[in-house]
């Protein structure tokens, strides 16, 4: 008699539907995990920059004595009056710039306390948020609230456009 040898080798269709659905699982946590990992660092790289903004200005406001923002001249443009309801992307582009103030009658020349991240001519968009999500939410810009009384800032990524503003008490 005859021996009939089997050989079993390689697997089964149902075996390997399985592998490929587990492996399909866990590469859908993955990337949902990496994602919620890169929104999160985008955020935390935007809080940063706010804490940058905002030292930025309290610099400007002590070297300057200017409390409120109304001597503001760079570039050779004045700001009007205050900074006080105007957008935070033109005092943000002010402060990478040369600023030239007033005070008691002599002129101070102020040089640029924020420098553009490329290293090129000042720009609003290296200091533009980068947060932003597939749900449509993101930071659309900066909240600046100066508090000239006690020489301080606070500065905070906002979603709405229309607050990224600077505010002046």
């Amino acid at each position: 008699m005859k021996k009939i040898i089997k050989r079993n080798s390689g697997f089964s269709l149902i075996e390997l539907l399985i592998v490929i659905a587990i492996i399909g699982v866990l590469s859908v946590l993955a990337f949902s995990m990496f994602t919620g990992v890169l929104h999160n660092s985008r955020k935390k790289a935007d809080e940063h920059q706010a804490l940058v903004i905002q030292k930025a200005v309290i610099s400007y406001m002590l070297q300057s004595q200017d409390f409120k923002l109304q001597n503001l001249l760079y570039d050779g443009y004045t700001l009007p009056q205050s900074m006080d309801g105007k957008l935070s992307s033109e005092l943000v582009y002010a402060l990478q710039s040369t600023i030239t103030c007033t005070i008691d009658g002599k002129n101070l020349e102020i040089y640029p306390i924020l420098s553009p991240k490329s290293g090129a001519s000042p720009s609003t968009t290296c200091y533009a948020p980068f947060w932003s999500t597939s749900n449509g939410g993101q930071y659309k810009g900066y909240k600046i609230e100066v508090l000239s009384n006690e020489v301080n800032c606070h500065v905070t990524p906002v979603t709405n456009a229309d607050e990224a503003k600077v505010y002046v008490n």
